[in-house]
């Protein structure tokens, strides 16, 4: 079961999303039935395969994830969705999500991340310097590892994003520091698992 610091944390994530930005952008998603089973592979099966793997077959990229994370359910704005449990019985947010073209680049970006951590704004060569680069099949990714707090939680954000056919891709992890660390080599594998169909 989560901790009260970890709901906090991930339910004020979701509260604070763009409320410090200081402009409004909008960006165009294809609306489409993508339930979250569609992220499962050989191994990872679950009650409702089936679907899942007619929606997976749809998707431009596959991926597998780690045995212990949990598939939640899918939504408008999230392609896929899974909980990350901890063994302190903690669990973080993992969530892919599209949008059309550059979605406003990448320090747009992660300052938009940073703003939520209550951390200050960056410039593009700051931006630049904090950028990991994790190579998958067919696609790169440019990883940010993101720390601050959230209503006096410690929270971390990975967010990962790369670009493949006019659509950005974002896959992030957040929840209590401590556990977000903890999982962040099984996210890179996981990051390095995507490949193009």
């Amino acid at each position: 079961m989560m901790t009260a610091a970890c709901i906090g944390g991930v339910f004020a994530i979701g509260l604070l999303s763009g409320c410090k930005d200081r402009r409004i952008e909008s960006y165009e998603i294809a609306k489409e039935f993508v339930p979250a089973a569609s992220a499962s592979h050989a191994g990872h099966a679950h009650d409702d395969a089936a679907p899942g793997a007619a929606a997976e077959a749809a998707s431009p990229l596959s991926w597998e994830a780690p045995l212990h994370w949990k598939t939640k359910p899918a939504s408008a704005m999230r392609r896929a969705s899974f909980g990350v449990p901890m063994a302190d019985g903690t669990e973080a947010d993992l969530s892919i999500s599209v949008l059309s073209g550059a979605a406003g680049g990448l320090p747009a970006n992660v300052n938009r991340w940073r703003a939520q951590l209550g951390l200050p704004e960056l410039g593009a060569d700051d931006v630049a310097r904090g950028a990991e680069t994790i190579p998958a099949g067919g696609i790169t990714f440019t990883l940010f590892d993101l720390a601050g707090k959230v209503n006096s939680a410690e929270v971390r954000m990975l967010s990962a994003v790369a670009e493949f056919e006019g659509q950005s891709w974002f896959f992030k992890l957040t929840g209590h520091d401590h556990c977000v660390g903890v999982e962040k080599p099984a996210f890179v594998a996981f990051l390095r698992s995507v490949k193009t169909r």
